[in-house]
């Protein structure tokens, strides 16, 4: 049996050099930290953007395949669309790379979220061109957008039509309560995968594109555990079926 893991993430090497020289949306480099705008600031290792060292790594798990994903925190939604375009090609291309040069290596898109008609576009082109397997897609946008808000039905479409599945990672929902402790990550992520997933459901997202595949990281966050509840809402609340005919479940 080949063992893949859908859910790792790395950064192409032009981002570090051009982080390293403050060239990449104001993300810098100190010593062997990345550190973005807002402060926010993590450790780099070598088979974080070393392909060859990440394969050395794989060499001592159990993993047959890593499908590579850009690093959640470089989800370029809020740069502007042009900006945004350029970059996630270039990212694309940077992975198409490292899947040419190895087998254990599949790559998931980046996509300009924020310019759906480009996402449809570069969606296209990194499954016909660059290989991907599928595409990394933040659980919201700008604004607090959620992703059935955002205008995203063109970018679903495709992805059916291409067969591609959409692999949903959180962008931590910042909530005074989840402050300290790590809890962004701990409760926040899986929080926010369950928001994603829940709204797809409730809007008629999957009603409207049957054959659109999901993938929801961190264990599906707290969704195994809530289809009771959905589907109660579903049973006993009017605005809970006003865009589907079936339980959710």
């Amino acid at each position: 049996m080949t063992v893949v893991d859908v859910h790792t993430h790395a950064v192409p090497e032009f981002v570090i050099d051009e982080a390293a020289d403050n060239r990449f949306f104001g993300v810098r480099v100190v010593g062997d930290e990345i550190v973005h705008p807002d402060g926010e600031r993590y450790p780099f290792q070598p088979e974080y953007h070393d392909p060859a060292a990440r394969l050395a790594r794989l060499e001592t798990t159990a993993i047959d395949v890593d499908i590579i994903s850009i690093d959640p925190s470089f989800l370029f939604y809020s740069q502007p669309r042009d900006d945004a375009i350029e970059v996630t090609k270039r990212v694309n291309d940077a992975f198409a790379e490292w899947s040419r040069d190895s087998d254990r290596f599949w790559t998931l898109a980046s996509l300009p979220l924020q310019a759906p008609d480009a996402a449809v576009a570069e969606l296209e082109r990194a499954v016909t061109e660059c290989g991907a397997v599928g595409a990394f897609v933040g659980t919201t946008m700008p604004g607090s957008r959620s992703l059935d808000q955002a205008g995203l039905d063109p970018v679903f479409a495709a992805a059916e039509r291409l067969g591609t599945p959409l692999v949903l990672h959180p962008v931590e929902p910042k909530l005074p309560t989840l402050e300290g402790f790590h809890l962004p990550n701990g409760i926040g992520n899986p929080l926010d995968t369950t928001i994603a997933a829940a709204r797809l459901i409730f809007s008629g997202t999957f009603d409207r594109f049957p054959e659109l595949k999901i993938v929801l990281v961190h264990g599906g966050g707290f969704v195994p555990y809530q289809f009771g509840r959905f589907d109660r809402l579903f049973a006993v609340r009017e605005e809970a079926r006003l865009n589907i005919s079936r339980p959710p479940s």
